[in-house]
């Protein structure tokens, strides 16, 4: 099994620090930008958020339009949990408007609960509250 391969199949089994010693080894064998995307995953789901941002942003433009999205729904949800809401909002509108295949649900009633909540507090302009609401049903 390839290196890429078995880092997937680990990051699939949730063996986060297995697949990123994995990836560290394919890295120094590659130019394949995919990679960056994988690497921000796992950094995501070890709670590394701040690695996790900086391979998610270099792989958000990769030309796997599914990883290329996926990634920047990693950021979105990176943002929220820095409280830049409207910033994880403005991502969500996109991919929602270019109809990426992926259930985008949980973030966006994640959003509203903080949305609704206090939007004030958090500078939010009520258009973005009434977006999220329209998501929502649709």
């Amino acid at each position: 099994m390839h290196y890429y391969d078995q880092a997937k199949d680990l990051i699939n089994k949730q063996e986060y620090k297995k697949a990123l010693i994995i990836l560290n080894k394919y890295y120094k064998t590659t130019d394949d930008l995919e990679i960056l995307f994988h690497f921000g995953k796992v950094h995501y789901y070890l709670k590394n958020y701040k690695l996790s941002y900086k391979y998610l942003l270099k792989s958000k433009n990769i030309s796997n339009t599914i990883l290329a999205n996926y990634s920047k729904y990693y950021i979105a949800n990176i943002l929220v949990y820095k409280k830049k809401f409207t910033k994880a909002l403005d991502i969500l509108i996109k991919l929602k408007e270019c109809k990426a295949d992926i259930n985008l649900d949980l973030i966006y009633k994640s959003l509203l609960k903080k949305f609704s909540i206090d939007y004030q507090k958090y500078n939010f302009h009520k258009k973005h509250l009434l977006v999220i609401q329209i998501f929502i049903k649709y």
